[in-house]
Formats: structure tokens, C-alpha cells, sequence
């Protein structure tokens, strides 16, 4: 059971990270979108952005869960980067990224079966319902 001071913490420092990504995004600098994604990567979850990327998602899910048990933090840093990300893409990229924090939101919500999370979960199941509409809207595109 993780600490509610070292989830403070860590929500402290991805709101950082979040405010300086969409500060870029209202700019439309995507190669700093991009900068700023991989160093709040490597600052909040201790890995390479484009290792991450590169693996495919229920790798990463594994990855997160070495212990036996899936690490909620970093998984829901995880797919709000991924997230985050999918502004500074393409289409394509943008579907796949979007995929990928979908993939992670779910996982999150249907992993963690206490009551450890719950104002959380509230959190993470309306972010995975503005990305399943997202990705539908793109769908539609098509």
C-alpha cells in the first residue's frame, strides 16, 4: 500500500508537468510538448519516454506490476502522458497514444478493487470516458 504522502507528491509533481505541457500546447510547440513529456517521464516514473512507447501496453502494464501488484501510480502517470502526447502527433500517432491511456485507465480501474483509490477511480473513469469520445470523434473522421 503506497502512502497518501508519496501520491501527494507525485500528483504534485505531474500537475508541474501537466501545466508545462499545456502552456507548450496553447503555444503550439510540439517538439517541447514532446521535451517535456519525456522529461516528466523520466522525473516521475524513472524510465525512457520512447522505452516506454515502444513496448506494446499490456507489456507496460507488466512491467508495472513486477511486485505482484499493480503500480497505480505509475500507470496513471503512464496513461496521462500517453495522453498528454497524443496532442503533439499526428492522427495516427494520436489514435495509437490515446489507445494506450485508454488501455492503462482501464486497467487501473479494473485492477484496484478496494477502496484505497476511490476519489481517484472517480477521476479516472471520467478520463477514460473523454478519451473513449475522443477516440470516436477521430473514428468518425475517417
Amino acid at each position: 500500500m503506497i502512502s497518501k504522502d508519496f501520491l501527494m507528491r507525485q500528483l504534485e509533481t505531474l500537475t508541474e508537468v501537466v501545466a508545462k505541457i499545456l502552456l507548450k500546447k496553447d503555444i503550439g510547440v510540439k517538439d517541447e510538448i514532446r521535451k517535456e513529456i519525456a522529461n516528466g517521464c523520466k522525473t516521475l516514473i524513472g524510465l525512457d519516454y520512447n522505452f516506454i512507447n515502444n513496448l506494446p501496453v499490456q507489456q507496460l502494464v507488466s512491467f508495472f506490476s513486477i511486485s505482484g501488484k499493480l503500480d497505480v501510480v505509475k500507470t496513471l502517470i503512464a496513461a496521462k502522458l500517453f495522453n498528454l502526447a497524443s496532442d503533439a502527433e499526428d492522427k495516427e500517432e494520436k489514435v495509437k497514444l490515446k489507445v494506450k491511456a485508454s488501455y492503462l485507465y482501464d486497467t487501473i480501474l479494473s485492477d484496484t478493487n478496494d477502496d484505497e483509490y476511490h476519489d481517484l477511480k472517480k477521476e479516472i473513469e471520467a478520463e477514460y470516458e473523454k478519451i473513449d469520445k475522443e477516440l470516436d470523434a477521430l473514428e468518425a473522421e475517417n
